[in-house]
C-alpha cells in the first residue's frame, strides 16, 4: 500500500517535532504518545489511505535515521544497519532506509537468523550469559551506572538440570 502512496512531508515534519524524538536515549515510548489520537491526526491529515500508510511508514524511516544521526554516528560510524522484527517485511520502509542511510542496509535474514526470531534470540543469549555469570548489559547503550549480570536463576524444588 505505502508504494503505492505519496508520504506527506509537512506531516512527518511535525511528528518529528515531537519532544520524545529530541531525547536522550535510553527512552521508551508507547500508546501513550503514539496511539488512538496519533492515528486520529494522522487519518485527518489525508483522504488517501496509501498516502497515509506511506507517510507513516517514512516517518518510521525519518526516525530511526534522526534517532542514529543524532545519538549514534556522532559516536561511532556506521557501516551496515541489520534490521530484525517485522521492518525488516516491509519492503517499503526496507527501501526508505536505504535511500535515507549513508550505510548498507541489510535483514538479520542476511546473516540466516529470521527477522520474527530476534526477541527468542536476544532473551536466549540473555539467559545464556546469566548462566555463565556474564555482564549481560552495555552501559553506554541502556544508561545503567554500571555493567551487572542480568536477571536471576531461581530453581524450583525440583530443578532440572540444563
Amino acid at each position: 500500500i505505502a508504494q503505492q502512496g505519496t508520504p506527506l512531508q509537512a506531516v512527518i515534519d511535525g511528528l518529528m517535532d515531537l519532544d520524545f524524538f529530541k531525547k536522550q536515549p535510553p527512552k521508551s515510548t508507547g500508546r501513550e504518545l503514539f496511539g488512538d489520537a496519533m492515528v486520529q491526526k494522522l487519518i485527518r491529515a489525508s483522504d488517501s489511505a496509501e498516502d497515509l500508510v506511506a507517510t507513516a511508514t517514512a516517518w518510521t524511516a525519518t526516525s530511526i535515521a534522526d534517532a542514529l544521526d543524532r545519538f549514534v554516528t556522532p559516536r561511532c560510524k556506521i557501516d551496515e544497519l541489520v534490521v530484525s522484527g517485522g521492518g525488516a517485511k516491509n519492503p517499503e520502509l526496507m527501501a526508505f532506509l536505504k535511500e535515507m542511510l549513508p550505510c548498507k542496509v541489510l535483514s538479520s535474514n542476511d546473516f540466516g537468523m529470521q527477522s520474527e526470531a530476534k526477541e527468542a534470540v536476544a532473551f536466549a543469549l540473555l539467559a545464556h550469559e546469566t548462566l555463565n555469570g556474564r555482564y549481560g548489559n552495555v552501559s553506554g547503550v541502556t544508561g545503567a551506572s554500571r555493567r551487572v549480570v542480568l536477571g536471576s536463576i531461581t530453581p524450583g524444588h525440583q530443578p532440572i538440570s540444563i
